[in-house]
């Protein structure tokens, strides 16, 4: 992990000398001809339309859950009509189908899938069909010397809302939360491991259906990579007490984010606040994490840390320079709780990282994103994918 590490480093640091020398400076004939090179090779893999673009993307990854990944992620852009002066509600639809295969036997397949109507309609949607090698913990379990069960993990789940914009900026909706899992158990595990049984709430999977209202407020001057305004959702999600749930909860959900420009768009401050407070017996698979892509990169395995509850706050740095490259610097934390006498404010985890941005089309703000991240106790994990963190 360490020379992969290392390898990712050199090519970040490569990468943002050279997008940082051509904006500020004279470039050299050298450095012009490198960084014209990488657009021109990229831009082969997209094709543009007047009324959508196509973008297809290599994947590929390192970490403990998957092992070394590969895959593909087609992008698929729908712009939107022209729309009359006196609305801001200019949004294009995206849908981003991705499949990945690793050298663990792992399997995943999802569509992304954001949708804005000229009538103020907001439909999103997310379906995820994976057959994953997994590791249990345990429940806030903060012990970095703990050894977890190795588990094969089935998900199939859609998750996704329905919102009518009541304005350009404000809307009222419906929010879903539809999943089946089935949960593999190794039974050759070794004694000294995090038990994963029947003494466990969930152990063996099962399926749950979840709805709720959600309320969302959305200044953000542009939805991929905002450079000035203000994001605030939260929703609350039932699993009612029905025959064709196994499992019965509640769980509410906040997430406030902040976006400041620097002198100029290119160069963007970014914060964010998020809580996920679950209540009632909730299944592990199910419970809220604090690590992954979209939540503290830096951890390196989604299920690392898990409880009833979890909040986190990080800031992040954003620059985009003339040649479509760009980087960020980023920082958090965060914490699991309630479970096992745990409290919110103690054993608080750290994370910090780095990124390299690059501009999958000239005038569209759609950005391919290399990340790695470092977090306790000499977590890392390294993150390929499209769209910002948050």
């Amino acid at each position: 992990m360490r020379k992969v590490v290392f390898i990712f480093l050199f090519f970040v640091s490569i990468f943002y000398g050279l997008a940082q020398e051509q904006d500020t400076i004279k470039s050299k004939k050298l450095i012009d001809k490198t960084t014209h090179l990488v657009s021109k090779t990229l831009d082969k893999v997209t094709f543009t339309h007047p009324k959508y673009t196509f973008s297809l993307y290599p994947m590929a990854g390192f970490g403990p859950q998957y092992g070394f990944q590969v895959g593909l992620m087609p992008v698929f852009r729908f712009l939107p009509k022209e729309q009359p002066d006196s609305s801001s509600f200019y949004r294009p639809t995206t849908l981003i189908p991705s499949f990945m295969v690793s050298t663990q036997g792992q399997y995943s397949f999802e569509i992304d899938f954001l949708m804005f109507t000229d009538n103020r309609w907001l439909v999103m949607s997310n379906i995820r069909i994976e057959e994953v090698p997994n590791k249990y913990y345990g429940i806030s379990n903060n012990n970095s010397e703990v050894t977890p069960t190795d588990y094969t993990y089935i998900n199939n789940s859609w998750r996704g809302e329905v919102s009518k914009g009541l304005t350009d900026e404000f809307f009222l909706g419906l929010r879903f939360n539809i999943v089946q899992t089935k949960n593999n158990l190794d039974l050759d595990s070794e004694s000294d491991v995090v038990p994963l049984d029947s003494s466990v709430y969930g152990y063996d999977g099962g399926f749950t259906l979840g709805l709720g209202p959600v309320v969302r407020y959305d200044s953000r001057d542009d939805i991929l990579f905002p450079s000035k305004g203000f994001f605030g959702t939260t929703y609350f999600l039932a699993y009612p007490n029905a025959s064709f749930n196994d499992y019965h909860f509640m769980e509410w959900k906040t997430d406030l984010r902040y976006y400041y420009p620097l002198k100029s768009k290119n160069r963007v401050m970014a914060f964010q606040l998020m809580t996920d407070l679950e209540y009632g017996d909730v299944p592990f698979y199910l419970m809220s994490k604090l690590g992954g892509k979209y939540a503290l990169r830096g951890i390196e395995h989604p299920f690392r840390y898990i409880d009833k509850n979890v909040w986190f706050a990080r800031a992040e740095y954003r620059q985009m320079f003339k040649n479509r490259f760009g980087f960020t610097v980023f920082s958090g934390l965060g914490n699991e709780f309630g479970s096992n006498d745990t409290k919110a404010f103690k054993d608080i985890k750290f994370v910090y990282g780095a990124g390299l941005r690059f501009k999958i089309l000239p005038d569209d703000n759609l950005n391919f994103r290399a990340d790695i991240g470092f977090g306790p106790h000499g977590q890392n994990s390294i993150y390929l994918t499209v769209l910002e963190a948050f």
